[in-house]
């Protein structure tokens, strides 16, 4: 958002508008609550900009989504020149010291000739520790002339993972193979790996719950389905979870421990290792990309064609659907929400992004919308700031220009 403290970046970047879009909003929290959710939605650095002072702290909100949610954003804050700064000037607030909880990198540009290399280290700090990189701009550093010549091709930011270790897999596929009951929760970390999750869940047959944000990571008309757990999860997806003799979690750092199995044992999936037992006791911990660890325990899994257990889970399900059914046909006036989110079921098409909104509009979207595996459910997960949805429909809106 424009304003007297970054103007000169704006200007900058009106005269290259052909290569850099500039989207205007009207508030600095949407500005930043946006970029959040561009992040989540491609994996790519969202990006936000407003003056220093006011604008500054208005950004926090959008910043702390980003931070919670795990997704890289980079933003570029101005500031008073610098031969007022340190002076008590106005709008002036000591920004890296505001930024300093929800910054994975923090820095104050002090010259025009320090700006290429400093924008470069923000944003690689971004994408590797996926968080929020801030740069305050004192609003005459940027009128500073170089020389400087960028590379022809972009470098490409792609995520590393460790490998694991084969012994690992073993173990944890012997577990599988052994147990009754075993559950999958899926989390956000399965985001890239859909296809893998239900070729698992269908070779060992396996029902799997998912947690809130990781809505769409299986089809909800799946036959394995059964919802998410938690506040506002189904009771197929809580009953599931009391009775399972394996917990299987896969990319999900579930905060919500009282809703998980008392003492059972329990495989983790985690690219991150420090998320390892943090929420719950492992048994075997796998520590790598998601994706490639689902294919390699499918293929070193017995191939199940008859668990009774996912059967009773099923028909757990189907009655669970039927209330559901019987709530989207309500017909009262004022219309009743579910019946608005039938409606929407109607209407929306395989590859609609659903941008939900913080309060009564999260259980209602995600108890009733039926996403598949083209859709996308946007939602501030961890931090839970309402305001979301429009900012939300604004990055999917652009989203979806730039894939077509």
């Amino acid at each position: 958002m424009p304003g007297d403290s970054i103007d000169t970046v704006v200007d900058a970047l009106r005269t290259e508008s052909e290569a850099i879009e500039f989207i205007h909003v009207r508030h600095e929290e949407v500005a930043t609550l946006s970029a959040a959710a561009y992040a989540k939605l491609t994996g790519k650095i969202g990006v936000a900009l407003s003056i220093g002072g006011p604008g500054a702290i208005h950004m926090l909100n959008g910043m702390y989504d980003a931070k919670m949610d795990h997704v890289p954003m980079l933003v570029l804050a101005g500031q008073v020149t610098s031969d007022v700064k340190g002076t008590g000037f106005f709008q002036e607030v000591d920004l890296p010291a505001l930024f300093e909880d929800v910054a994975v990198y923090n820095r104050s540009l002090e010259s025009a000739a320090s700006i290429p290399e400093i924008l470069n280290e923000a944003i690689r700090t971004a994408y590797e520790q996926k968080g929020v990189a801030v740069l305050t701009v004192p609003n005459d550093v940027p009128l500073g002339e170089i020389e400087f010549a960028l590379k022809d091709e972009p470098v490409i930011f792609e995520p590393s993972y460790p490998t694991i270790p084969e012994h690992d897999i073993l173990e944890a596929s012997k577990l599988i193979n052994e147990a009754k009951k075993p559950v999958i929760l899926a989390g956000v970390g399965t985001k890239h790996a859909k296809a893998e999750l239900v070729t698992f869940s269908e070779h060992a047959e396996i029902p799997v719950v998912i947690t809130l944000p990781a809505k769409g990571v299986i089809p909800d008309k799946h036959p394995n389905y059964l919802g998410n757990l938690g506040k506002i999860g189904t009771k197929p997806a809580y009953e599931a979870m009391q009775e399972t003799d394996l917990l299987i979690m896969i990319g999900t750092d579930y905060p919500y421990a009282d809703y998980l199995p008392k003492d059972v044992t329990c495989i983790q999936l985690e690219a991150n290792p420090a998320r390892i037992g943090k929420r719950y006791e492992t048994t075997i911990s796998l520590i790598g990309d998601a994706k490639e660890a689902l294919i390699q325990l499918t293929a070193n899994t017995e191939r199940v064609t008859d668990r009774k257990f996912l059967k009773a889970c099923q028909e757990n399900m189907q009655t669970w659907e039927k209330w559901l059914k019987e709530d989207k046909a309500k017909t009262t006036n004022p219309i009743a929400p579910e019946a608005l989110m039938a409606k929407i079921n109607e209407i929306a098409e395989e590859d609609t992004i659903f941008s939900i909104d913080v309060g009564t509009a999260t259980v209602w979207g995600t108890r009733y919308l039926e996403l598949g595996h083209k859709n996308d459910f946007l939602v501030s997960a961890w931090l839970g700031t309402m305001g979301c949805g429009l900012p939300g429909a604004i990055a999917a809106k652009k989203h979806i220009l730039n894939a077509k």
